[in-house]
């Protein structure tokens, strides 16, 4: 048995239907709004194992991350059309940080 196949049945056994089915409707609703890339990333991460069959490549995965990005990050990024989702999770970091740097800049300025 492996890792996979362990959890698949762990969560089967001991976390409740109604409780799995919250945290899958949770996963498809999911978008980075109110949080960091870092925070959205663990969200992301912990909600996609009740929804395997949703990120089962790496290209669907990488897919629907960028789908729940904010929109002044996936603007950046769509366009690129990054094949994995380290390099979408990679570049969305460099634009998030981008983000906060931009606003620190302006809020100082109307200072």
């Amino acid at each position: 048995m492996d890792w996979a196949q362990f959890k698949v049945i762990f969560r089967e056994k001991y976390i409740p239907r109604a409780l799995q089915n919250a945290k899958c409707a949770e996963f498809k609703q999911l978008k980075q709004i109110g949080k960091t890339v870092a925070e959205y990333k663990k969200a992301f991460t912990n909600l996609a194992e009740y929804e395997p069959h949703l990120v089962a490549t790496d290209k669907m995965r990488a897919q629907r991350f960028e789908d729940g990005l904010r929109y002044e990050i996936k603007r950046v990024i769509r366009p690129l059309v990054l094949p994995t989702y380290a390099d979408v999770l990679d570049r969305a970091i460099i634009v998030d940080q981008d983000e906060m740097e931009k606003r620190k800049y302006f809020d100082n300025k109307k200072r």
